[in-house]
């Protein structure tokens, strides 16, 4: 389906993923294009980053010209040089060049590569990029995800590699999608993660967090899938960042989704067997083809019989509510008492499509009906749709302590400086009736 204008990307230096990144932009206007990415031979020499003095660079395709303007711009603010010695012996940039050639009409950019930083030095950086980052720009973080194996110092596990590698991934493209920096970054620091291209990815994080953007998840692979051996592999991702959320969906897509989730709970209780070929049994728009987070909540006579989803827009929305059907129909919640053919018709099914998800400072923000809410804390993690506290006519207090008791938290973790509360919006449909499928 039809992108909205990206306005960062994260690319890879594996043909196949980062060609899905730069088809995301295909004969999109930008007035600029901002590259970031490690300095892979000099990161330890410099603290910021790094920009060429030189006028543009060379491809076998032609000449790029540099934005001297913008350069300068960069260079009269904090943790920014004119240092063109990381650029001589550096790859991660260049490489990305000959696809904004083929995507782009006569892009012009502004190259930058990152050595040594801190939070201070992403912070200091990021407001710097405000001044040359305007509506009109494109960011290219350039970057590979987890370096696993002995060749790359970096075991951390020895079963089940690519589950493990893949769940890994998963932990920080989630935290990029929600264009969480803090989140990203410690869940590097946590883990160890060998994401080259990091310091990229927290600057451009920090520079759109209050920013109207949302992510949206475009390819995924590792080298050990593409060799089949995982003795050492490494791994890509391609994520797009863009402006201005999606409006609401239209009844009728409502409508695709919910028989969709309801034609996969029939096949599900009665065979056990997945739907497929949706896109030939459903009128699918280029919207419910898009990545989404999305919620499918299973119930009987008003009462939960199974709830399950995404949090960050990972699979494609109507794949999604799909898989998340079959989910909930198997919530370890319900072990003993699972969902069966019997009560099929008598059940209701609801979606909720989740807005990205922006951290609060402070539990004022909350608005009960409005927002939904997510809790963090090291590894526990809790969830609650928007609709739960008005369902369970909860007061801010009461929703806070349920959620921190879903996290597995006490409530006393609202007061630790390492608990994150995020909140979401949603829109949510349901089937006008009990069984609407018959």
């Amino acid at each position: 389906g039809p992108l909205l204008q990206p306005t960062a990307l994260t690319s890879l230096r594996t043909g196949q993923t980062a060609a899905a990144a730069f088809k995301a932009v295909e004969g999109k206007a930008y007035s600029r294009i901002v590259l970031l990415g490690p300095s892979h031979h000099m990161s330890q020499s410099f603290t910021g980053g790094a920009v060429p003095t030189v006028e543009y660079f060379r491809t076998p395709l032609g000449s790029i010209p540099l934005d001297r303007q913008a350069c300068e711009a960069l260079t009269k603010g904090r943790h920014f040089a004119a240092d063109d010695r990381p650029h001589g012996p550096e790859h991660c940039l260049e490489m990305e060049l000959p696809l904004l050639q083929t995507a782009l009409t006569d892009p012009i950019i502004v190259p930058v590569l990152i050595g040594t930083i801190n939070p201070e030095v992403i912070e200091s950086m990021a407001k710097t990029l405000r001044g040359v980052v305007d509506d009109k720009t494109l960011i290219v973080v350039s970057t590979d995800f987890t370096h696993y194996g002995p060749n790359f110092g970096y075991v951390p596990f020895t079963e089940r590699v690519p589950e493990m590698l893949r769940r890994l991934d998963f932990a920080a493209i989630e935290r990029i999608l929600a264009v969480d920096r803090r989140g990203f970054m410690d869940m590097v620091g946590q883990t160890g993660a060998t994401i080259c291209g990091r310091g990229g990815i927290a600057v451009t994080l920090e520079l759109l967090g209050d920013s109207d953007v949302e992510g949206v998840m475009l390819s995924y692979t590792t080298s050990g899938a593409m060799t089949q051996d995982y003795s050492n592999s490494v791994s890509y991702a391609s994520i797009a960042l863009c402006r201005d959320a999606a409006a609401p969906l239209s009844e009728a897509e409502q409508d695709c989704l919910l028989a969709i989730a309801r034609d996969q709970l029939r096949e599900h209780l009665a065979t056990g067997k997945e739907l497929t070929d949706l896109a030939k049994r459903y009128p699918l728009t280029g919207r419910l083809k898009k990545t989404a987070p999305v919620f499918v909540t299973i119930k009987r006579e008003g009462e939960l019989r199974g709830c399950i989803g995404h949090v960050a827009p990972i699979v494609p929305l109507h794949e999604s509510v799909r898989a998340n059907t079959v989910s909930a129909c198997q919530d370890p919640r319900f072990t003993t008492d699972p969902v069966t053919a019997a009560e099929e018709p008598k059940v209701h099914l609801e979606i909720s499509v989740l807005s990205r998800h922006r951290m609060i400072g402070s539990p004022e923000e909350i608005e009960i009906g409005r927002d939904g809410l997510i809790i963090r804390r090291g590894t526990n993690q809790g969830l609650f749709l928007p609709q739960v506290p008005v369902e369970q006519k909860w007061d801010l207090n009461q929703y806070l302590t349920g959620l921190c008791r879903k996290a597995g938290l006490p409530a006393s973790a609202l007061k630790d400086r390492g608990t994150r509360i995020f909140r979401f919006s949603a829109q949510v449909f349901g089937e006008r009736r009990a069984g609407q499928g018959e």
